[in-house]
């Protein structure tokens, strides 16, 4: 035991309070934002699917640079097709039930 949360009564361990990592939480859609800002930010860069990919360091291996670029693209693409689906499917959700109040 490391750390000692506060959330009741007394302060215990994660496990006696039954906590949850953050990332144990985290749907498909955070998952693959965090995977690219992780490799975002692992590369000297900001994270955010905006921001412009970083430069490859200096001493990495090309093949290296080129290996984590690809993987934070997969990750952008995959978190904007989720996106999408996931607006998609409340829009859907939206003209259903603005299709029920019509008088």
């Amino acid at each position: 035991m490391v750390k000692l949360y506060g959330a009741g009564r007394y302060f215990l361990c994660r496990h006696c309070y039954r906590l949850a990592h953050a990332s144990q939480s985290e749907d498909s859609l955070d998952r693959a934002r965090r995977r690219s800002n992780t490799i975002r930010t692992r590369l000297g860069g900001e994270a955010g699917p905006l921001s412009t990919f970083p430069q490859r360091p200096k001493g990495m291996w090309n093949r290296t640079y080129e290996r984590l670029l690809d993987k934070a693209i997969e990750a952008d693409v995959q978190a904007e097709e989720l996106f999408a689906a996931e607006a998609a499917r409340l829009l859907a959700r939206l003209d259903r039930r603005a299709g029920k109040r019509d008088f």
